[in-house]
């Protein structure tokens, strides 16, 4: 059935409808592409980059039955971006280590919402069907703000419902720590290398809720965590730490 109305599909989300389950369905093939010239891919699930993602290839992608997610990062300032000088220089905190020109934000300050708003509606405006917010988990590292684990909690809350009022879905980016808090709230979960660091097992509420579990490793493939995978009905790709679309899908 056709949606006519954002806040159709935004009521429905939140009540985890059959309308949110046939968007990302457990166990559903997806694909992670934040770089590179936009690939022809045969997944169910397409994360790309909301700056670089035109509107016309959402579209072309969403006449192809996909379901497009669109990725920015919530929780940190990342200086190339054309909205960077909108954070007031008080919410933006300590440099991420390894992430050139990328620094936390004071999620709990209005302002960073006020900013990632704007954000939501253009993730509305070029038809993402939902929205992957990253760096969520400042409360574990060096901020520069004295962040902790419920303010991850409220931050998301809050974005949720902005996403919700949008007709937009919403996940959690890795933040292990605080899933029990979050997954009754979120549509599914991105676990990057989860296997590595022997976590995935604390996804496991969004599978009991009938969500999806949207696993990454930056290794090599691997027959044996595919089975796991299968097993622990979560989603997995093998995949490049460049992010380039260059995947390869457990079976």
């Amino acid at each position: 059935m056709k949606i006519k109305h954002a806040w159709v599909l935004g009521l429905a989300l939140c009540a985890g409808s059959t309308e949110a389950a046939s968007l990302w369905p457990v166990s559903s093939s997806f694909v992670y592409q934040l770089q590179g010239t936009l690939k022809e891919h045969s997944q169910k699930v397409i994360f790309l980059d909301l700056f670089e993602t035109s509107a016309s290839q959402i579209k072309t992608l969403k006449g192809k039955g996909k379901t497009v997610i669109c990725y920015f990062s919530a929780g940190s300032a990342e200086s190339w971006r054309s909205d960077y000088k909108q954070f007031p220089s008080r919410v933006v905190g300590n440099k991420l280590e390894g992430w050139d020109g990328e620094r936390w934000l004071d999620v709990r300050d209005s302002s960073v919402l006020q900013v990632l708003s704007k954000r939501l509606d253009l993730a509305k405006s070029k038809g993402c069907h939902g929205v992957d917010p990253d760096n969520v988990d400042g409360y574990g590292h060096s901020t520069g703000f004295s962040l902790k684990k419920a303010d991850s909690v409220n931050f998301l809350t809050r974005m949720a419902s902005a996403a919700r009022a949008r007709g937009l879905g919403i996940g959690l980016k890795n933040a292990s720590e605080i899933v029990g808090q979050v997954a009754k709230t979120l549509d599914w979960v991105v676990a990057e290398e989860c296997f590595q660091y022997r976590e995935c097992s604390t996804y496991q509420p969004f599978v009991k809720l009938g969500k999806p579990i949207y696993a990454i490793e930056y290794t090599r493939y691997s027959k044996v965590k595919c089975t796991q995978a299968k097993r622990d009905k979560m989603s997995l790709i093998f995949a490049n730490y460049d992010l380039s679309g260059v995947v390869r899908a457990c079976p």
